[in-house]
């Protein structure tokens, strides 16, 4: 997302300071997570980070991190952030030494999170869900999205069954059959139920790799 990787670099503490098991929550850009349907746990993708925030504002005995989307503020620059709709959940976020917040203007690999810190992986619904299984961290789902389908990840039928897993998390031993599923569910959207669309260039942007002349003729 960060062509120039020497701006905003965040520094993130030792995992060793963070007590407990390490969740980590990658919310959607705020119009892409908005889908009425997939609310079956909590009200709104905005309700459930609220929500998480306090439970590990008032439970420090895990530890959460949350990483804003950067395409917030590169793709998507000058529309409204989470990050600004939360602000006042956020305010002395920093006295809570269990919980972490990484903006989407702040330049860092969210891929270190899943090797060096994350124990599961938080999502409303995202590519994230199957990215993470790929990298052996199981995936705990707040709502219906598109990959938990039957079988895959760590589901619940209740805001309390979920909410008690933060407190207290179970070991999960399923992650080599969420491997299979995943990839079934990459080959299903990747192959059958997509459809080429040339692009914009991004020549006089701050992101990504202009790949407008690349695609697959088969698909």
């Amino acid at each position: 997302y960060f062509a120039d990787q020497s701006k905003n670099k965040y520094k993130i503490k030792d995992r060793s300071k963070f007590p407990g098991k390490v969740f980590v929550a990658y919310p959607n850009i705020v119009w892409d997570g908005n889908v009425y349907e997939r609310n079956n746990l909590f009200e709104t993708i905005s309700d459930w980070l609220i929500q998480i925030l306090d439970h590990f504002k008032k439970n420090n005995n895990n530890s959460l991190i949350i990483r804003f989307h950067p395409a917030e503020t590169t793709w998507f620059k000058g529309t409204k952030t989470f990050e600004s709709i939360l602000k006042d959940h956020l305010i002395g976020i920093e006295e809570f030494n269990n919980i972490a917040v990484i903006s989407s203007s702040d330049t860092f690999n969210s891929y270190n999170l899943f090797k060096n810190y994350s124990d599961f992986t938080l999502v409303y619904d995202g590519i994230i869900a199957l990215e993470s299984t790929f990298l052996n961290v199981p995936v705990v789902f707040a709502a219906n999205g598109r990959f938990n389908v039957d079988d895959y990840g760590i589901q619940f039928d209740s805001q309390e069954e979920y909410m008690e897993f933060l407190s207290n998390p179970k070991e999960y031993d399923r992650i080599n059959n969420d491997v299979i599923i995943a990839e079934k569910l990459i080959y299903y959207y990747m192959f059958l139920n997509s459809r080429y669309f040339p692009v914009l260039d991004n020549d006089d942007s701050d992101f990504g790799i202009d790949r407008s002349e690349e695609h697959t003729s088969e698909l």
